[in-house]
């Protein structure tokens, strides 16, 4: 893996995918796992029940990992489930993203939408008028969001971030890792600081929800827990910690890669400002074009054909998420952007029975959040000095997103 992934595909991974694409959509890679570049068998994959999440390691892998990241692997329990036990936790926290629920949320995010551009405005109009996107738009955006849904009192909020990207980083070196051996120890230590951070402070709010329950999440989750049983506190735990990554990260990413992406196509910019109405198909563009999460990991459970690829029980399948939404085969001209596209169904946030529980949200946070952006900063672009090619991205690689994007309005 180490041989395709490094500072390159970091900055852009595309022209990489294109090299493994060579070798066909399923490819063995040099350390033995396979690399999946093609749109239908990443979909076929995802899909089907003979591919499971959980990690195949030995059993001396497993306690060594548990021995020194208890916390972590306590906190991260959630995205490593297969049924039935995925089933039973997701049920339950799907409840929180129902159609109804996230349908009642558009108002609160347009309003939160409308006041962070105030916040921007207000602070930068008398200066340069230059701010950075990431940082005092497409951070805050869907951390308020998802905080709001949970619970959580504002005054906490801005600790979330740290503890949202440590666990992201921790959690890919975890899950992508071949053995034990090649995760780095002070992430794990790091990484288990903040998960115990996290799981005090969710345990805390848990039990004053307890006393005063009140219609957000966390009340909801504790009162099944109270329940015969149906949900442990490590489950509940797991959940919040869970709710609150991937309620941030891949929104954020998806914001700043959004916007990223049409300053660096003016004529998509000037029509999507033309053409509001079409920005539903726009944010699915976006996912496609630069998706915010750009691998994921399978195991097959039993033995299968992708093609002309032989997989056994316990191999271990990269899917490049990015690659498939590439996939000349399935995309014309992959490397465009185009907000017109029809039928672009992207796999930026998985398929099947692990498919993205938060996918409904981020996609209404999008859809709210680039009209009103539009409508307020028209005259929005990269800042004075800004070399787009230049610009430095996070240093993670499933999430696909910058670090900092310096923009102005006049």
């Amino acid at each position: 893996m180490q041989s395709f992934f490094g500072p390159d595909f970091i900055r852009n991974p595309y022209p990489i995918y294109d090299v493994i694409r060579q070798h066909g959509p399923v490819y063995k890679g040099p350390d033995g796992r396979w690399l999946v570049t093609g749109y239908n068998e990443a979909n076929t994959i995802l899909r089907a029940r003979h591919f499971g999440v959980k990690h195949v390691w030995s059993a001396e892998d497993l306690q060594q990992l548990k021995d020194s990241a208890f916390a972590i692997t306590e906190a991260l329990m959630f995205l490593h489930l297969d049924p039935p036990d995925h089933t039973r936790l997701r049920a339950l926290v799907s409840k929180a993203f129902t159609p109804k629920r996230v349908a009642e949320l558009q108002p609160a995010i347009l309003q939160i939408v409308q006041q962070l551009l105030d916040d921007i405005q207000a602070k930068h109009r008398l200066s340069e008028r230059s701010f950075d996107f990431i940082q005092e738009f497409a951070f805050p955006l869907p951390i308020i969001v998802i905080a709001e849904l949970l619970g959580v009192p504002v005054e906490d909020r801005g600790q979330f971030r740290q503890w949202s990207r440590d666990i992201v980083r921790v959690e890919n070196a975890v899950r992508f890792a071949p053995s034990v051996d090649q995760i780095p120890p002070e992430s794990l230590a790091e990484a288990n600081q903040v998960a115990h951070d996290m799981r005090s402070y969710f345990r805390h709010l848990a039990s004053l929800r307890r006393e005063q329950p009140q219609d957000d999440l966390i009340s909801a989750m504790v009162k099944a827990e109270e329940s015969a049983g149906t949900l442990s506190e490590d489950e509940f735990l797991s959940a919040c910690i869970i709710m609150i990554v991937a309620g941030h990260e891949t929104t954020m990413n998806l914001l700043g890669n959004g916007i990223f992406a049409l300053l660096n196509t003016p004529e998509q910019l000037a029509l999507l400002k033309e053409h509001p109405e079409i920005t539903a198909s726009a944010i699915e563009e976006f996912l496609r074009f630069n998706s915010p999460v750009q691998m994921t990991l399978r195991v097959a459970k039993s033995a299968t054909t992708l093609g002309t690829a032989d997989i056994h029980v316990g191999d271990e399948l990269i899917i490049l998420l990015g690659a498939a939404n590439h996939d000349p085969e399935r995309f014309p001209q992959p490397d465009q952007l185009n907000i017109q596209r029809d039928n672009i169904q992207p796999l930026s946030f998985g398929a099947g029975m692990h498919y993205c529980i938060g996918a409904p949200l981020a996609r209404l946070e999008g859809q709210l959040a680039f009209p009103e952006l539009l409508k307020q900063l028209p005259d929005l672009a990269f800042a004075a000095g800004v070399v787009p090619d230049e610009l430095a991205w996070n240093e993670n690689f499933a999430l696909h997103g910058l670090k900092t994007l310096p923009l102005q309005f006049s």
